[in-house]
């Protein structure tokens, strides 16, 4: 079997944390299930004369404006064909993006645009689905990179390549907090000068700021992320318990900021999706997020995230001259 003949195929191995009840149904259904973890395919088992330096290249060229994106797995179908497929729900437009992304930039050839790509992880066989009527369990993870994998002989799985996204999505440190502050106060002079009194702007206190980042990571109530590109802090998130009381929420996205040249890039929809489907790990069916009254860009955004307006400051002198509008989010 020479290196330009063998089959090869393009992966992803979602982490979920209870991944264990997939592995009980594949040992059950998929003979294949020893040889290979459960895996989304990105580009099937194929045979080229690319090698595997050029392809992981290409690959990683393709990957480095990618970012991380939630997924969601839940429910199964039965194929024509009698395959058992666990239905993804959410990260469905990502994958389909990334699948399409990788035939046509790098691997034409074996594109078959004529057969529809739906992405699933696939079980194992059956003629039916009766003997899983009970399987009711919903798999959430974050994908972060993809693997390019040598089918063996025997069908065992060999990885000749795991290559992550070139941007990353990742839990915020201490030694990140001074950076932060310097990257909010390039944020606020692209995003609010002209909408903030310019005495807020101009008198922003990195030190403090600093400090508030490093007591958003010791408040156990909160989570915050960054956005990492080019060993940059290019944005970040913060949700979890409420600044403020507001109502009967418990569960607000407090911070959600993006640097200019980094924005229309599918960031802040991919952090908006980790802060929902963590929210909803926690068990609240309901959220809120707050933004400026005049910030037009944000409030585009948020209620293209489905956010619907439940409060509105009407003078504009209110929160020291920073008026605010509320946005909820209901969770399904």
């Amino acid at each position: 079997m020479s290196d330009n003949t063998y089959k090869r195929d393009i992966l992803i191995f979602p982490k979920f944390k209870n991944i264990n009840r997939i592995q009980e149904i594949r040992n059950k259904f998929d003979k294949l299930a020893n040889l290979i973890p459960p895996h989304i395919t990105l580009v099937f088992p194929f045979s080229d004369s690319i090698s595997d330096q050029e392809l992981v290249n290409k690959l990683s060229n393709l990957l480095y404006n990618w970012s991380s994106f939630c997924i969601k797995f839940h429910g199964i179908s039965l194929s024509e064909d009698g395959y058992i497929f666990l239905n993804c729900i959410n990260g469905c437009e990502e994958i389909i993006k990334l699948h399409d992304e990788i035939y046509e930039k790098i691997l034409p050839s074996h594109y078959k645009k004529t057969i529809k790509y739906v992405p699933h992880i696939t079980l194992g066989q059956a003629d039916s689905l009766e003997k899983l009527s009970g399987f009711n369990d919903s798999f959430n993870s974050v994908v972060a990179g993809i693997s390019v994998e040598l089918i063996g002989k025997n069908e065992e799985s060999i990885i000749i390549k795991n290559i992550d996204f070139g941007i990353k999505i990742r839990k915020v440190i201490y030694e990140d907090c001074f950076t932060l502050s310097k990257l909010k106060k390039e944020i606020w002079e692209t995003t609010y000068r002209g909408i903030y009194p310019d005495t807020k702007i101009d008198h922003y206190d990195y030190i403090e700021n600093e400090n508030r980042f490093k007591d958003f990571i010791n408040d156990k109530t909160k989570e915050l992320y960054v956005v990492v590109a080019n060993n940059e802090l290019v944005g970040y998130i913060e949700f979890g318990s409420t600044f403020k009381p507001f109502k009967d929420y418990k569960k607000e996205i407090g911070l959600l900021y993006i640097r200019k040249d980094y924005q229309k890039k599918g960031l802040g929809k991919n952090l908006f999706n980790l802060a929902y489907n963590s929210i909803k790990e926690t068990g609240s069916n309901n959220f809120f997020i707050s933004c400026h009254k005049y910030n037009v860009n944000a409030r585009k955004f948020y209620e293209k995230m489905g956010g619907k307006i439940i409060y509105e400051d009407v003078d504009d002198l209110a929160n020291n001259g920073i008026p605010q509008v509320k946005y909820e989010y209901i969770i399904i």
